[in-house]
């Protein structure tokens, strides 16, 4: 099975908790470029982490135009960046995440009160529906459940990733 996939048009990705997406304002006001800007910017091995916040709560926002795709877990899952396979499937993902060593803790705990996260090109608005995000590179509608999740970062054979993992 393919996983779920999205990219932008040279910008950030943006990880946005579904209760959060509707306020997300792309480039006509500002926001795109709040995400350029993003805090707590950490690269990884070609792209980079940080933080912007929206609202009253906080997304990832995902430096550079990197293919991403997300592999639901047990516990929360895993955004897979900068991988040569397109599509990914679900398989050669799983084999990916069960070959990493050392997962590195990353930042507070991503807060998500609906229990959905969009990924998509920061520099399209957001919504409430996934469907009515017209970011041309793909929208990811990633369903983890309610709660707080820790975030950890790794990076494989130049394949960046980031867990997700339920904390509570």
């Amino acid at each position: 099975m393919n996983l779920p996939e999205a990219c932008s048009a040279g910008g950030p990705v943006l990880a946005i908790p579904a209760e959060l997406a509707f306020s997300w304002g792309g480039v006509d006001n500002g926001d795109y470029d709040r995400a350029c800007a993003a805090e707590n910017h950490t690269n990884l091995d070609y792209g980079a982490i940080g933080i912007v916040k929206v609202g009253v709560g906080r997304a990832l926002a995902l430096d550079l135009e990197l293919l991403t795709a997300f592999l639901a877990t047990p516990s929360g899952g895993v955004i897979i960046r900068n991988y040569d396979e397109d599509p990914l499937t679900d398989d050669v993902a799983q084999t990916m995440v069960a070959g990493v060593q050392e997962w590195t803790s990353w930042g507070e705990p991503l807060s998500l009160e609906d229990g959905r996260l969009f990924i998509f090109d920061s520099a399209y608005p957001g919504a409430a529906d996934p469907q009515d995000i017209e970011a041309e590179e793909g929208v990811i509608a990633a369903r983890l459940g309610s709660g707080k999740y820790a975030i950890h970062t790794a990076v494989s054979d130049g394949i960046e990733l980031i867990r997700l993992t339920r904390t509570q």
